[in-house]
């Protein structure tokens, strides 16, 4: 991947889109964000609380309890880091083949809660 620790600093807020490989691995894409952010739990905790996330996870439930392992644990990982959830995370289930579906769902009401109120 080209992901580097730099990348997040300044960033306020992040939309993350992570799909899960069958046991419950990331996608070689995600494998080092995913490492970096593990051992950010470590003592002492990394500081994100600047950082203000959500997270659309793709996996299958055919894996069980694998399913959207990726996702699962980078949410775990970031909240462990003090980082803020603006928005409910979402998933897709390729097993029943509703990922896209609720991917336009999840997107577009996240795009709206981005309007402006009047």
């Amino acid at each position: 991947g080209d992901f580097s620790p730099e990348m997040l600093e300044g960033i306020r807020f992040a939309v993350f889109i992570l799909a899960t490989y069958s046991n419950g691995e990331p996608t070689e894409n995600a494998k080092e964000f995913c490492s970096w952010l593990k051992g950010c739990r470590s003592k002492p905790v990394k500081d994100l609380s600047y950082l203000s996330y959500t997270i659309y996870g793709i996996g299958s439930t055919k894996y069980g309890k694998k399913f959207n392992m990726c996702a699962r644990n980078v949410e775990k990982n970031l909240q462990a880091c003090h980082a803020e959830c603006f928005y409910p995370s979402g998933e897709g289930d390729d097993a029943k083949e509703e990922s896209e579906e609720n991917f336009r769902k999840w997107s577009a009401a996240f795009l709206d809660s981005l309007q402006p109120t009047k």
